[in-house]
């Protein structure tokens, strides 16, 4: 724990300080200040009091001995469906926040303040393939190799950067067979085999951790860190590239009559008008036609009145459920409103995803520099009726010489994972959610919910709700 005390002649800090990536600390004899300028994998969280400030990495510390409170049913609930923590969330403990993106902590003789400050811009920089070579290891590593479309930029930059990775990629079986897995021309590529049940397995998460683990998290930390045993090799992964360099259709450069003859509009054969077609691209959001991906002009989500319930969740559990999206929901829009567009971008998808305990180029300086510099209409444009996005991406790819790329949505093959799980699994988890915590507690259905998982329409469609539904029932079950 790190403490910083305001006396009447001197602010005095003390304490083994940190080694977070963006963050940075300012201190002098008579003020400090705590700041986080860039996305971090690592929490900092803060106190204050009237004599200072206490700030450290480890939340138990400032427990003070007792256990860190676990969350409350609506927040189970807002986890089962994917909604991530507030920015700040800083799970119950008294008086405690996390630091967050564009946050900055100031101690002077005056007291203790919090401000909102627009990180610094890292400035103009080289072009976005240089700016990602330069960001890898100048050592022997690996990269997590999917085959889509941010592991394949990622193995380009290292190649054009003259750096030879070995491409490590999770041959999960035969259900995944029909996903591509291009080879780089230059770069060896590896196969590791590996068992979707045991890197799904909910009897292996931790259960005496105050915040059940999830498998949008911990999955991707499995995978990762099986690959680098497999190769004896530290990884790293192009994750948050594709979020980054990303535009919605709204955001594009359209003429009017682009948007008459660009999907989903002519498709519809419904929208005559530029005006009707402007009123869907305000309300909508509309996405690359993808293998995996939603369908072209899907609402843009998360709408309160219209959600997509869990199978199986009860009248109370979905007042529950409404009460975290209002809670988060607006402290989400803000946060991500005030911070420069890129940085929120990073920071959403990080908090939705985690880092995998991999190296991410994606939040180097430079790559968010460079990522900044581009125009709409460098990211995505409508060409030839069809609306073409993450285009800096797909160019260097191209111009390797590299083809076949997956062009499934980022967490396609985790929803592919585990509707695979569920299904092999099905009789086993039906069973083990019969006496569940949360239907104990009145939150769902838990006859509905084995239902659902023996019905494989109900179940593909809610996949991964489900999985998370289960891993959470097993960590309440650790935690009694």
């Amino acid at each position: 724990m790190n403490r910083v005390e305001i006396t009447k002649r001197r602010v005095r800090s003390s304490g083994p300080g940190a080694m977070v990536p963006g963050l940075r600390i300012t201190s002098s004899k008579h003020s400090f200040a705590l700041a986080l300028e860039l996305p971090s994998t690592l929490p900092v969280y803060y106190r204050i009091d009237p004599s200072g400030l206490s700030w450290g990495e480890d939340l138990a510390a400032f427990a003070d001995g007792a256990a860190v409170p676990g969350p409350q049913a609506w927040d189970l609930l807002a986890q089962v469906h994917g909604t991530i923590p507030a920015p700040d969330d800083a799970l119950g403990v008294p008086g405690v926040q996390r630091l967050t993106l564009g946050t900055v902590v100031r101690v002077d003789a005056a007291g203790v303040r919090v401000e909102r400050q627009a990180p610094p811009s890292a400035g103009a920089g080289r072009e976005l393939i240089g700016a990602v070579g330069a960001a890898l290891p100048d050592r022997e590593f690996g990269i997590a190799y999917s085959g889509g479309l941010s592991s394949a930029f990622l193995a380009v930059a290292a190649y054009q950067a003259g750096k030879r990775p070995v491409l490590v990629h999770a041959d999960l079986g035969p259900a995944f067979a029909h996903l591509p897995v291009p080879e780089i021309p230059g770069l060896e590529l590896r196969r590791v085999p590996m068992d979707v049940s045991e890197l799904l397995d909910h009897h292996l998460i931790a259960t005496d951790v105050p915040r059940p683990p999830t498998p949008d998290v911990e999955v991707r930390r499995r995978l990762v860190a099986e690959l680098s045993v497999a190769v004896k090799l530290p990884l790293v992964t192009g994750a948050l590239l594709e979020d980054l360099v990303s535009i919605r259709l709204p955001e594009a450069e359209i003429s009017d009559e682009q948007l008459l003859g660009c999907e989903p509009f002519h498709v519809a054969g419904t929208l005559p008008t530029v005006a009707e077609a402007r009123k869907v691209l305000e309300e909508q959001t509309v996405y690359a036609p993808t293998a995996g991906a939603q369908e072209p002009g899907a609402r843009q989500p998360p709408a309160l009145a219209k959600v997509s319930f869990v199978p199986g969740l009860t009248e109370a559990g979905q007042e529950e459920y409404n009460t975290a999206r209002q809670l988060r929901l607006p402290l989400w829009e803000d946060h991500l409103e005030f911070l420069p567009r890129v940085l929120g971008k990073a920071d959403a998808a990080l908090a939705e995803r985690g880092g995998a305990g991999a190296a991410l180029p994606a939040l180097d300086p430079q790559v968010l520099a460079a990522v900044a510099a581009f125009s709409a209409n460098d990211i995505g444009r409508i060409e030839r009726g069809v609306f073409r996005n993450n285009l800096p991406l797909w160019q260097a790819i191209e111009a390797h010489g590299v083809t076949g790329v997956r062009r499934a949505a980022p967490g396609y093959w985790l929803r592919l994972a585990a509707a695979e799980h569920l299904l092999a699994q099905r009789d086993k988890l039906a069973a083990y959610v019969a006496d569940s915590p949360l239907a104990e507690a009145g939150l769902i259905d838990a006859e509905q919910v084995a239902a659902a998982l023996r019905d494989p329409r109900q179940m593909s469609e809610h996949a991964l709700a489900l999985l998370r539904l289960v891993w959470i029932d097993h960590w309440m079950r650790g935690q009694a």
